[in-house]
Formats: structure tokens, C-alpha cells, sequence
């Protein structure tokens, strides 16, 4: 048999060839990639390139993170010129070099005005052009994400020494046409003359004695009995709260 000292390319697997021809698409010399991999020397390179090392199998994470480094390869191109996965792939992509994206709550939610939780009527923004971001996750099961509404509470009748209950300047996330239960904090419109106040308030949905109450969590606070007032509409059933962490310190 003659020997004519040259490779047989039949037997050199295509991902080798994919990495000889990158590197020579380059203009580099095996020394070159070997140099600047860092990781890796001339002899590795070169039986890289015939198939006797594999990239994937033998090389590990951190010598094949160099290899594409030198290659000028991301870990997509790579896979797509060679053919070869890796679970490792994400971890090779450089997660940092790409710009984080802000979270976006996907539920817009319009911004209706102000509620009182004291005696003050309901102030509706002349153009509820506000929305208020809600990620849907934290709403109770079974809201109709339809019907919601938010309002940004004011007066302070229903926080207390016992329950931080919800602060003035919280935005109360409700829901229209739901039944109300017991203990449910709802959006009323009152018309009571016995207490000489109509509007809207944020209350407790109670049971009393002789009826159906609007409790405040705040003992100082108001309270308007069914069948004392001439007017009581619900008129949603508060799903949600939001606030910041300082209004709930204690002082």
C-alpha cells in the first residue's frame, strides 16, 4: 500500500469539517484559536478539526466556551453549523451581554378616582384615562376580569392599632356586579340622612342586630345600618390592594 500522507476526509465526522472550515473562514491558524481560547493548545485544535475530540463530549463547558470565543460562534450558530446539542447551550450563552427586560403586568385595569373610607363621597376622574398594571395571578379565583375597576383610597377609617387594614393613598382593585359575603370589604353608595352623607364609601360587609352593616376597621370610624339609610348600593367587592411596604410599618 502507498501512502500519500494525506488525510482521508471520508472519516472526518461533518461537525469537525464545520470547525475546520470556520476557522479558515476566519483566516486563522490552529495556533491562532489555540492562543486565543487560552484553554486549549495547537494539539487539541487539531484533532478537534479530525474528528479524535469531541467538542461537546470531551471538552467540557468551559474549554468549549472558549472554542466559540475564539471561533467568533454563538452557541445557536455553532449548533446550527455542526449539528450537535448540548444541555449545557444556555449556560454557554452570555446571558449577561443582553439587555434584561422590565416586567410588565399584563392586566390594565382603568383608574376610576377616589373612594373615601370615612364620610367622603367618591371622586370620579371626568376622564379615567389612568390604568393600573395588575399582574392576574394574585386575584382571587373566580374574578371577572371583565368587571374590575380601581380607586385610590382616602381617609384613614379603615386601618387600626389591631389590623394595618388599607392606608390611605392604597389602591383598592374591585369587582362589579359580585355578591358580597360576609367580612368582604365593598364600594358602597350610601344615602343615609339619619347620618346626613350620601356617597360612596369603602366599608365592611357586616351583619348586625337589626340588619345588614358598613363597619370601619377604625373603632372612630362611621357606621351605616341598612335600615337607617334610604339608599345602599354596592357597588363592587374589593378582589385586591395594593400599597407600598412603608405605609404598612407600624409606628
Amino acid at each position: 500500500m502507498i501512502y500519500s500522507g494525506k488525510e482521508d476526509m471520508s472519516r472526518i465526522p461533518d461537525w469537525a469539517m464545520a470547525l475546520r472550515e470556520r476557522r479558515q473562514g476566519l483566516d486563522k491558524s490552529q495556533a491562532e484559536v489555540a492562543r486565543e481560547a487560552a484553554l486549549l493548545n495547537q494539539t487539541e485544535v487539531s484533532r478537534l478539526e479530525r474528528g479524535l475530540l469531541h467538542p461537546t463530549l470531551d471538552l467540557g463547558a468551559a474549554k468549549l466556551k472558549a472554542l466559540l470565543k475564539a471561533l467568533e460562534w454563538s452557541w445557536g450558530e455553532f449548533v446550527h453549523a455542526t449539528g450537535l446539542e448540548l444541555d449545557l447551550g444556555e449556560a454557554l450563552e452570555p446571558r449577561s451581554l443582553s439587555t434584561p427586560q422590565p416586567y410588565i403586568p399584563a392586566l390594565e385595569i382603568p383608574l376610576l378616582g377616589t373612594v373615601s373610607a370615612g364620610m367622603r363621597a367618591i371622586e370620579l376622574y371626568e376622564n379615567p384615562a389612568h390604568r393600573v398594571r395588575v399582574d392576574g395571578a394574585f386575584l382571587p379565583k373566580g374574578t371577572r376580569l371583565d368587571r374590575l375597576f380601581a380607586l385610590r383610597v382616602e381617609g384613614d377609617s379603615m386601618v387600626s392599632e389591631e389590623i394595618t387594614g388599607i392606608p390611605p393613598g392604597a389602591l383598592v382593585i374591585a369587582e362589579r356586579g359580585r355578591r358580597p359575603e360576609l367580612g368582604d370589604v365593598v364600594v358602597v353608595w350610601v344615602r343615609c340622612l339619619a347620618s346626613n352623607y350620601e356617597g360612596g364609601v369603602l366599608k365592611v360587609w357586616s351583619d348586625g342586630e337589626d340588619g345588614q352593616v358598613l363597619k370601619s376597621w377604625n373603632p372612630r370610624g362611621p357606621v351605616f345600618r341598612l335600615l337607617e339609610c334610604e339608599e345602599m348600593r354596592v357597588q363592587g367587592v374589593v378582589r385586591l390592594v395594593l400599597t407600598t411596604p412603608k405605609v404598612l410599618r407600624r409606628k
